[in-house]
């Protein structure tokens, strides 16, 4: 079992950079420290500063005493209590926000693939030609390119 996780810093001199991670493991340690399971380096980000651990049959995030806390959704985690988590919430750590995508089995193709056969769809079509599409209200080719990308996703899945 591997969880996905995509981080981005929200602010500093790394504004913007993003991390996209499948982790093995339960717990999954996120911290500064080299020894933590998903490495964040960034200093606002504590050396251990949380855990995500399977529990009730679903995920939470766990605040390990970090110095700027954890927050889930807006909302502060309290020190030591689990809060539950799901599929596109979203875990904020300091200046570095982290999208929680759940499991991912480890003999499905590389999401990221995916999100590269979709921009390179696009690129053929052109963004500007969709977003034209789209405001036209022509359905037939927006349809075949979404039908292209639920063919992808399709051929990942099954």
């Amino acid at each position: 079992m591997a969880l996905r996780f995509i981080a981005v810093a929200t602010e500093g001199t790394v504004a913007g950079a993003e991390i996209d991670e499948i982790i093995q493991g339960d717990p999954v340690v996120v911290g500064r420290d080299e020894k933590a399971d998903f490495v964040l380096p960034e200093p606002t980000v504590s050396r251990r500063h949380a855990e995500v651990r399977r529990a009730d049959g679903g995920w939470e995030v766990l605040d390990l005493g970090s110095r700027l806390g954890t927050w889930v959704n807006g909302k502060k985690t309290r020190v030591g209590v689990g809060v539950p988590i799901k599929i596109g919430d979203e875990i904020e750590m300091g200046i570095v926000r982290i999208l929680f995508m759940g499991e991912c089995g480890e003999d499905l193709r590389d999401t990221r693939e995916i999100a590269g056969d979709l921009v390179r769809e696009l690129e053929v079509v052109g963004s500007e030609t969709f977003v034209g599409w789209l405001e036209a209200g022509m359905v037939a080719p927006v349809c075949g390119l979404i039908a292209g990308v639920l063919g992808l996703l399709a051929a990942v899945l099954l």
